[in-house]
């Protein structure tokens, strides 16, 4: 309820697109993982359709309400190497981070580890906006009954 208003309505949509927000390092309960590199000195555009698994291993006692990405840039051509982060851990900049919910929070516990499937493309058909990026994502994790539990969710960020 917002404002009086009933919003169980929209959430199926609102957790469809991810959202642009600043983290607070202390908000991270899990080890951060590299899901893709990329040499934008070589890159085509076919490059930034990708799949790849992200474990998380988890650091602390705690309900995990999604998954959150950042870059790092290595600039490593400008005669010395000069990183800019979005991590973060980092010192903040105007960048921010990408925050991809899940429909139901999941509680985990130091040393699970969830396995975290991800497949980006960045639709290029006459009828989208070439500014979009679709993540599809599988997560599974073992409760600590043993239980295997996993699930799928859907995104499409437009910018």
């Amino acid at each position: 309820e917002v404002y009086g208003f009933d919003m169980s309505n929209v959430r199926s949509v609102a957790l469809k697109e991810p959202i642009v927000d600043p983290i607070n390092p202390e908000q991270m309960i899990s080890e951060p993982a590299v899901v893709w590199e990329l040499d934008i000195t070589k890159a085509k555009m076919g490059d930034l359709d990708f799949k790849t698994r992200a474990p998380l291993l988890f650091t602390q006692r705690n309900y995990c309400y999604g998954f959150t990405a950042f870059f790092l840039l290595d600039f490593t051509r400008c005669g010395r190497s000069t990183i800019l982060s979005t991590d973060p851990r980092d010192m903040q900049t105007h960048w921010k981070q990408l925050v991809f919910y899940f429909k139901e929070p999941v509680a985990v516990e130091p040393g699970q580890l969830l396995d975290l499937g991800l497949d980006f493309t960045f639709p290029l058909n006459k009828d989208e906006k070439k500014r979009h990026m679709r993540v599809k994502a599988n997560a599974a994790i073992e409760l600590p009954t043993g239980k295997q539990l996993s699930w799928d969710e859907d995104y499409t960020y437009r910018w």
